[in-house]
């Protein structure tokens, strides 16, 4: 063992993901307010240095969102504040007989609220109640001065918002909580805050119905879905925490719940994916996979599980679940035990998946959960962090000039709802990386009543002025805007070879000050017709036609940036590694992490030996069986090779690439997806 750790092991009581009974949000906060001198044992202290490649700022493409609860102050220096965007402190206990605070556990002094406004990141402030809402929501007086307490505290530290943690709410009072919300939003609209509601991951009581994005939509920044206890402390039998998909049609998993919340009209922009850095263990009737539960079961923090279970369970009893794509394992003393869990395998699967669905971002309970172990921070930069990659091709930097964005916003026959007084002009103002961006002015026509259609020409719409890439590749800008109107939205036309031209599917604009990636899979992404009649991208060499850009008739004016216009034939453009070439051998045995990884069917793989020899590069399945032999002969020492693996007549699920070489050998984890 590393190092010793106070395990936390509290015990949970019966929950189910519906409501029914109380989330892990409630529980721990049970636990420590019943047990106010266990608050920090859990924190791990250490002397060992954080990772310099992980403290380095980063811009990320997307929300991170980190809960910071009370009990974990002091785990505060275990951080990696360059990979937030947000942390929500938690939490400000509210008395509903009155709208006042029982309790904000040292919010007013908590050395983690600096740190982070230190670091650039977001502080909320977390409201929590989880029983007697009615006393609350049904009093005028209360609500009023709850509020009103509300903005003292977010005052006091200067915060940037409020996370409203309400669960366990009965249907009668789903709408005098939708209006309480309102209200609050309204408040916190009026001082440039923000405001993020918690989602259950099913919503049995139908508490969060289409109405009620509609109505809170204009107040509401961020929607975080808790994607944690699908199964639970009281389950019949072991399984999954936080199962990325399931097998049982009529299973509740990750990407379900996402889905369930889209289709109700959340946005896809406003919708932040929370995942567990814990898992749950079971005493177990038997060795058997989701083994009938004899008992209650207990959580394990991250910590816990890497340094007190996997340092010493043998390789035989640890297993990563093809099924639900999170890992477990069983151990016996005096009795079987099991436990699921979620790792930085499992986090980049749900981190990949997630990302195609063109969602806010992801986030985590709870902060602290991982101690000093860097294995889930690396998944985020992994997945999350911007690097320039020598995979992607850059179409324009506008490090000099306009580049291919030379041609008036009005330019197009297809612009419709501005004014020719709409411009676009080459700025060192603002940039992504390095010097300069494109900055575009969108006025209103006001003699007009069209929504704003605007297509800002590439090369002058001419595909012959434009750099062709593969109807495969993942193309994207980086974008930012403060000024965006209430519903704009962005999108690619594509020039599909001499066929016509396409759009590709809209993605919502995020209106926050801040550099953000628009990327778009040429291969997946729904395309409609602008010109031709094929609404297929069939052509092996496209172009980019232009960028688009919607916004709702009459709105103000909408100032953006726009920088790095790039594609990748690889991956997405944010993740794609940087491959060096070396003229003299690396002292390096790798395989490179595939990409794309989750991948339908073919994905590119990229290794390295230090010296020239034999070498194999095989997949096997589950079972250990090859499946098929991308590489059997002599490579060559200090160069980089592809492969491109196809993965046609192979069924969903994970598969192994080992690469074997006389000096060594070494397997990778990959996930096909169907």
């Amino acid at each position: 063992m590393k190092y010793i750790i106070t395990a936390f092991f509290l015990f949970i009581a019966h929950q189910s993901f519906a409501q029914d009974h109380p989330s892990i949000h409630e529980q721990e906060w049970q636990y420590y307010h019943d047990h106010p001198d266990m608050v920090g044992t859990s924190v791990v202290h250490t002397p060992l240095a954080k990772r310099e490649d992980l403290m380095k700022t980063t811009q990320l493409t997307n929300v991170v969102y980190g809960f910071h609860p009370y009990w974990e102050n002091s785990a505060e220096s275990n951080y990696y504040f360059s990979l937030l965007t947000h942390m929500a402190y938690f939490s400000g206990d509210i008395d509903p007989t009155t709208g006042n605070f029982s309790s904000t556990h040292s919010w007013a002094s908590a050395n983690v609220v600096s740190l982070a406004q230190q670091y650039g990141v977001k502080v909320h402030f977390t409201i929590v109640l989880f029983s007697n809402h009615s006393a609350l929501l049904g009093s005028t007086a209360n609500k009023n001065n709850l509020i009103k307490n509300i903005m003292t505290q977010v005052n006091l530290r200067n915060a940037d918002g409020v996370n409203v943690d309400f669960e366990s709410i009965s249907s009668s009072q789903a709408t005098a909580y939708k209006n309480f919300l309102k209200q609050l939003g309204d408040t916190l609209k009026a001082h440039n805050k923000e405001l993020v509601v918690e989602l259950f991951a099913v919503d049995w009581s139908n508490i969060f119905p289409s109405t009620f994005f509609q109505t809170l939509d204009p107040v509401v920044d961020y929607y975080f879905i808790m994607l944690y206890a699908y199964y639970y402390s009281g389950s019949s039998t072991a399984g999954p925490n936080s199962p990325l998909r399931a097998t049982n049609a009529s299973g509740y998993h990750v990407l379900k719940s996402i889905k369930s919340y889209l289709d109700k009209g959340c946005p896809a922009s406003k919708l932040i994916a929370g995942f567990p850095n814990y898992g749950n263990e079971w005493p177990v009737s038997s060795n058997a996979r989701m083994a009938s539960t004899t008992g209650k079961g207990v959580s394990r923090t991250f910590t816990v599980v890497k340094n007190s279970y996997l340092s010493w369970i043998p390789d035989e009893d640890k297993f990563f679940d093809a099924t639900y794509n999170t890992p477990w394992y069983r151990y016996n003393s005096n009795g079987w035990y099991q436990c699921w869990y979620d790792d930085s395998l499992s986090w980049s699967m749900k981190f990949d998946s997630i990302k195609v669905k063109n969602i806010a971002g992801t986030g985590m309970w709870a902060l602290g959960y991982d101690g000093t172990e860097t294995d889930l921070w690396g998944a985020i930069k992994a997945s999350f962090a911007v690097s320039t990659s020598s995979l992607a091709t850059t179409i324009d930097d506008f490090e000099t000039s306009q580049g291919h964005l030379s041609s008036p916003p009005t330019f197009s026959g297809t612009t419709a709802g501005i004014a020719t007084s709409s411009s676009v002009s080459w700025t060192t103002g603002a940039s992504n990386e390095g010097w300069g961006a494109d900055q575009i002015v969108l006025k209103d026509d006001a003699t007009s009543s069209a929504d704003w259609v605007v297509r800002c020409l590439s090369g002058g719409g001419d595909p012959a002025n434009n750099i062709e890439f593969t109807n495969s590749s993942y193309v994207g800008f980086w974008m930012r805007t403060g000024t965006a109107p209430s519903g704009a939205q962005v999108a690619l036309s594509v020039d599909n070879g001499s066929i016509g031209t396409l759009i590709s599917e809209k993605q919502h604009v995020i209106n926050d000050g801040a550099w953000h990636l628009y990327e778009w899979n040429m291969a997946e992404t729904p395309f409609t017709v602008l010109s031709g009649t094929d609404s297929t991208l069939t052509s092996a060499s496209a172009t980019l036609d232009a960028i688009m850009l919607y916004a709702p008739n009459q709105s103000a004016d909408w100032i953006s940036f726009v920088d790095d216009i790039k594609f990748n034939i690889f991956g997405t453009i944010s993740s794609a590694p940087i491959v060096s070439r070396h003229s003299a051998a690396p002292s390096r045995f790798v395989i490179l992490q595939n990409y794309p990884n989750p991948f339908n069917p073919s994905t590119t793989i990229l290794f390295s030996v230090p010296t020239s020899g034999h070498t194999t590069v095989r997949i096997y399945n589950a079972l250990g069986q090859v499946v098929k032999t991308l590489f059997d002969g002599t490579a060559t020492g200090g160069q980089d090779h592809r492969i491109v693996f196809n993965a046609d007549g192979l069924s969903s699920g994970m598969y192994f690439v080992r690469l074997e070489h006389p000096e060594n050998s070494t397997i990778k984890k990959i996930v096909l997806l169907r």
